[in-house]
């Protein structure tokens, strides 16, 4: 509203202009660019073209090129019992993925919960693992497990059912370690699978 009053041109982002199967082929070929302007005044514009680089798994590129200005929306308005979702909600909207209503998710090094309240808030069922509680109403969700202990010696096959209904499972953690730690964390999680 505010840019509206200022400028009366400004609309609204809509996420139906955006098409990703679209091939725009500035250079000739298929790479994706990002163009974005900046008024600063109603005299001065700046305007910047940046190629968006292709950087892992799915339709992963940086920047996001169907975002506007290449961020991921990332702003819950409602209380979130820690900052830290942000970072889980930007790299599942640069990666373009997400886990289905039907994946069950380990969320190693999850208290408070920032992690654990964006899988639930995308329907999936949640083991939440820490030496510290969660926030007071994931303890209440029946769709969260928690589990009071340590990340590092957490082993899925005594709280999983591989029999159970879901399609996939995810791991995720934002613990503070030493990276030699963390890979050994990955490791040991990936040799289970």
């Amino acid at each position: 509203k505010l840019l509206r009053k200022t400028y009366p041109a400004a609309r609204k982002y809509n996420e139906n202009d955006n098409n990703e199967n679209d091939t725009d082929e500035v250079d000739g070929s298929n790479n994706k660019w990002l163009l974005q302007f900046m008024l600063q005044s109603n005299t001065i514009a700046v305007a910047s073209l940046t190629q968006c680089e292709c950087k892992g798994p799915g339709l992963s590129y940086w920047p996001n090129w169907s975002y506007p200005l290449g961020l991921a929306h990332v702003d819950i308005e409602e209380k979130m019992p820690s900052s830290a979702y942000r970072k889980l909600l930007e790299a599942l909207g640069c990666m373009n993925i997400q886990p289905s209503q039907s994946s069950y998710v380990v969320d190693l090094g999850a208290s408070p919960g920032g992690w654990t309240s964006v899988m639930r808030r995308l329907g999936s069922y949640v083991t939440a693992v820490d030496r510290s509680r969660l926030d007071k109403p994931l303890m209440i969700d029946n769709m969260v497990n928690f589990v009071k202990g340590d990340a590092f010696t957490f082993t899925l096959t005594d709280y999983y059912d591989t029999t159970s209904q879901y399609d996939e499972i995810w791991m995720i953690s934002d613990i503070i370690s030493y990276p030699e730690r963390c890979t050994e964390l990955l490791n040991s999680w990936c040799s289970e699978q």
